[in-house]
């Protein structure tokens, strides 16, 4: 019954109930669109961002230095040789070479933070690494003069810097290594974790004349160059990767080593809707940590990527409720002025016969 009089209406009201049925679905076919399209620039966002830290790395873990402290002191080994020669020490004609591979960005992460963070619900993978500075100095000490500052024996001396990964080669699938393309040589495997092999980042071993085979000093320890890699575009390399138990080794944190220590904790979560908790729940375990992810990498951004990042979480929201709301405005509009039609209608057919029987009359 209720189909036979749905079916009389529709042909009835055949044109309204197009221009409804039209309404609606032009509603809906935008609401669809925008949100296709604000689902692929969060996907091309989340592309590019993931270049930066390394695909399959969904959160980065590091903590900032104590204010102050010797770790954000580079260089150390030249400011105690710089005191030395001002208290005569070191005789003036004796050549300096420094070089030092120093903490000075992140403060050290112990071994049980590493596996604190592993144990954490939804955590299918972390892993330890190292970000460092190669610093170098050299010269040769002058004679010095009375009233002579600092800042006029360091002008003295020549100095250079380069940053280096330490890296677990065991588990490259997860951190700096996992984004990286090889471009000659081979990569960093397990069998190099205690070994003087260094993968050098491209654009870096053109700058400096490097090739494979070729060694580079880092941190006063050569090491034999096996490979070079390219960076994804949008990426940040580092310039020189070395194996994570070698970078603890002979990495420094002020005048303390990093033997056993990391500075950066790279995990990978069962899925990306869990990535939220995931932060949560690390954030609850370390307060002093700081935690970052696609979406805070995007708010730091600047540009285009930023655009995109707004575009993403605010307009297509946005846009799709208004884009919903007024399709079913008009459909609502259309239906009103059907009924208000009929109304009118059955009003008009109960005076008829009204009218007829009283010219009768």
């Amino acid at each position: 019954m209720f189909i036979t009089y749905l079916r009389r209406e529709l042909r009835r009201r055949m044109r309204q109930a197009i221009f409804i049925a039209l309404g609606l679905a032009l509603g809906i076919g935008l609401v669809i669109t925008v949100t296709a399209a604000s689902t692929g620039v969060k996907n091309s966002q989340a592309g590019v961002l993931h270049s930066l830290y390394g695909v399959g790395t969904d959160l980065t873990i590091t903590q900032a230095p104590p204010q102050g402290s010797a770790g954000q002191k580079t260089a150390f080994g030249f400011q105690q040789e710089i005191k030395q020669v001002k208290r005569g020490q070191i005789a003036a004609g004796t050549k300096i070479n420094i070089n030092d591979l120093a903490n000075g960005r992140y403060a050290p992460l112990s071994a049980g933070a590493l596996a604190a963070v592993a144990r954490q619900h939804d955590v299918t993978a972390a892993v330890g690494g190292l970000t460092l500075t190669d610093v170098t100095v050299t010269g040769t000490v002058p004679a010095l003069t009375a009233g002579g500052s600092n800042n006029s024996l360091k002008s003295d001396f020549t100095t250079g810097s380069f940053s280096v990964a330490g890296v677990d080669p065991a588990r490259a699938s997860l951190g700096p290594l996992s984004a990286a393309k090889l471009a000659s040589g081979r990569g960093l495997s397990a069998a190099d974790a205690n070994s003087d092999h260094a993968v050098v980042d491209s654009s870096y071993a053109t700058q400096n004349k490097l090739t494979v085979g070729s060694t580079i000093d880092v941190g006063g320890t050569n090491f034999t160059i096996v490979g070079t890699i390219t960076a994804p575009q949008g990426g940040n390399p580092w310039d020189v990767y070395i194996p994570l138990a070698k970078a603890q080794s002979i990495g420094k944190n002020g005048s303390s080593s990093l033997t056993g220590q990391v500075n950066t904790i790279y995990v990978s979560a069962a899925s990306a809707a869990d990535i939220p908790l995931v932060q949560q729940e690390i954030s609850s375990a370390r307060p002093s940590a700081t935690v970052t992810d696609q979406n805070d990498l995007a708010i730091e951004g600047t540009g285009s990527l930023s655009s995109a990042s707004s575009l993403a979480n605010n307009l297509g929201k946005w846009l799709s409720v208004a884009v919903l709301v007024a399709a079913f405005g008009l459909a609502s509009l259309l239906t009103m002025a059907a009924v208000t039609r009929r109304v009118r209608g059955w009003r008009a057919a109960r005076l008829r016969p009204a009218a007829a029987l009283a010219r009768v009359e």
